[in-house]
This record gives C-alpha cells, sequence and structure tokens, in this order.
C-alpha cells in the first residue's frame, strides 16, 4: 500500500497574501493615474486581490513533502517496543537491591 500526500488549503494565508497583492494593484493604478483616491477603483482592485488569494490558497497544488514517504509498519508500536525492551535487559540484565547494598556496604566499610 503506498502513502499517499494529504493535500492541505490555506483560505486565510491566501486572503493576507491577495491582500498584500490587491493593495500593489491599487498603488500601482493610482501611481499610473489609471485611477484616483477619491473613486471605488482602488477598493475594487483589493478586493479582487482578496478573491484571487483566497482561491489560491484553496486550489494552489500541494508542496512537495520535505522528508520520504512514512514506511508503514506490519507491528503494532507497542510490540516493537516489548521487543526493544528484552533486547536492553539481554545487554544489561537488571541487578538484585540486595546485591547493590552489599557492593555499597563493603566500599564503604
Amino acid at each position: 500500500m503506498a502513502a499517499s500526500t494529504v493535500k492541505k488549503s490555506h483560505p486565510i494565508r491566501g486572503a493576507l497574501y491577495g491582500i498584500i497583492l490587491g493593495l500593489g494593484l491599487a498603488l500601482m493604478a493610482i501611481g499610473r493615474k489609471i485611477a484616483n483616491l477619491d473613486s471605488i477603483t482602488p477598493i475594487i482592485l483589493v478586493l479582487v486581490g482578496i478573491v484571487i488569494g483566497i482561491i489560491w490558497g484553496m486550489v494552489a497544488p500541494a508542496k512537495k513533502p520535505k522528508g520520504p514517504a512514512p514506511v508503514e509498519t506490519l507491528e503494532p508500536a507497542p510490540a516493537a517496543a516489548e521487543e526493544v525492551v528484552e533486547a536492553a535487559e539481554e545487554v544489561a540484565p537488571h541487578q538484585d537491591e540486595s546485591n547493590s547494598g552489599d557492593a555499597e556496604g563493603e566500599a564503604g566499610g
């Protein structure tokens, strides 16, 4: 079974970038004397930019994943954790508390 990328949309981020786009369009229209500050055209350009940004935030292509695709395991995670604990116990078995207390007593006395 292959891993799939989940596409997430970002309409709020798109709206914020749309505001910047709309303000840029409005300033450019005012600077080139296409629109006046006292007309409704700059407001319409900002609103058009917001709409374009929201649409782009919702339908933009998904980004390429940063890391490799997750690998599906055949075993559940708790079973794998038990194997790690068993392997650690084989390497370093637990000491009895009575033996560790005797060793401290001999070293101190």
